[in-house]
């Protein structure tokens, strides 16, 4: 909740397990599911309308891959399901779970200390 008065939240997803409208359903944000033809250019058009260059992308899938490397800041998850092989070289933060990644925005201060060089 602390997180949607803040931020634009937007959830593009295939919805694997035909679950995240109820799952989303008290969080306030703009939820778009995806259908199961080039989802990964579909991703990225969705984020380049939102401008990749101010957003923030979360995702684990090797359909995030695009998008994670055109946003701002990509951020790959790993989490019970696990990720793409390809997800940490792709990304620019590496989380344990929506969570973590979600918890960045509460604490900017990990984004800091991680993207620092």
């Amino acid at each position: 909740e602390q997180l949607s008065n803040k931020l634009s939240i937007h959830v593009i997803t295939a919805d694997t397990y035909g679950s995240v409208s109820e799952k989303l359903k008290h969080l306030a944000c703009n939820l778009h599911i995806i259908g199961n033809k080039n989802q990964d250019i579909e991703k990225l058009n969705y984020l380049k309308k939102l401008d990749s260059s101010t957003t923030v992308a979360i995702g684990n899938g090797r359909n995030d891959l695009l998008m994670l490397k055109e946003a701002v800041i990509g951020i790959g998850v790993i989490q019970q399901e696990g990720g793409c092989g390809q997800l940490p070289a792709i990304s620019d933060i590496v989380c344990n779970s929506i969570y973590d990644a979600l918890n960045l925005f509460l604490y900017p201060s990990r984004i800091i200390a991680t993207m620092r060089n």
